[in-house]
């Protein structure tokens, strides 16, 4: 089913028209932060919050770790093997212990004990297949059921670290094998609270993984099916646990997957094709 992003806009509109009316007399407060406030770097990649409260920012320039007043920055000390392995960060994801997984640009992943202050590294070693497939990390995600930690490759698919063991599980996309994973390149990764895994893919369309099969299934772009997702180019994954509901952000506009039902809605915009392109979720 197709529904235009028009018909989202009015009723955007019209929620906004409804709190303003039971909240007039409130006022909304922006604060801007940027490296004139503490900030190492104006392009922020990704934000978490730790389970005391902290944000956490990733930039291209370096770590930020604001507790409300300002900014402690961790950057990479060429001389100090335990600091962070490169100010170039891509993706964050936190531990129900606190600890934080961070994925870089090319070179590899970090795991910080934010107590301690330490980092240790993870790299991609060449014949150990007991490490990353490829150092070049686009998403990240800690299981709060299984407690691995997911890891997404730009092109050598998903890789999945058990931090108890401290060994590698590497999931690639093979020809001959129609359950494998659909795409090498992943670009993003998603928890249900079922447990399971949504992995979203730049060409391959979804993946969900199911733990207690060990095999994925599957949600592509079908042209000939107007029960389909609007796009294998996957942007962003968000799961609404309470609705079991799953909205997909694709190059061709929105998609929602009801989990009871398995009915699949696209929102297209009727604007102009830039509209359709949805980078990421923010909830």
């Amino acid at each position: 089913m197709k529904i235009n992003l028009k018909h989202v806009s009015l009723l955007m509109t019209l929620f906004c028209i409804h709190y303003a009316a039971i909240s007039q007399n409130d006022t909304l407060y922006f604060r801007h932060y940027a490296v004139e406030q503490g900030l190492s770097h104006n392009n922020v990649t990704s934000i978490i919050q730790d389970s005391l409260g902290f944000m956490w920012y990733g930039t291209q320039s370096g770590l930020n770790k604001f507790d409300g007043y300002g900014f402690i920055t961790f950057k990479h000390d060429p001389k100090n093997k335990n600091s962070l392995v490169s100010d170039d960060i891509n993706c964050m994801t936190v531990e129900k212990s606190g600890i934080i997984w961070i994925g870089t640009q090319l070179k590899g992943v970090n795991r910080l004990d934010p107590y301690s202050g330490i980092f240790t590294t993870y790299q991609h070693q060449d014949n150990n297949s007991n490490s990353l497939s490829e150092d070049l990390i686009t998403s990240i995600k800690a299981d709060t059921v299984s407690e691995l930690i997911w890891i997404g490759t730009y092109s050598k698919g998903l890789d999945v670290f058990d931090p108890v063991h401290s060994t590698f599980r590497h999931y690639d996309h093979t020809l001959r094998d129609s359950s494998s994973i659909s795409s090498n390149s992943i670009t993003c990764i998603a928890e249900s609270k079922e447990g399971e895994i949504w992995i979203g893919t730049n060409g391959g369309g979804v993946n969900v993984y199911n733990a207690k099969t060990g095999k994925f299934s599957f949600y592509k772009y079908d042209s000939k099916n107007n029960r389909a997702i609007s796009s294998d180019s996957i942007k962003d994954i968000y799961i609404d646990n309470k609705l079991k509901q799953v909205w997909i952000a694709t190059a061709n506009g929105l998609s929602l997957i009801n989990k009871l039902t398995g009915e699949i809605k696209i929102f297209i915009s009727g604007w102009c094709p830039p509209t359709n392109h949805i980078l990421n979720f923010y909830f």
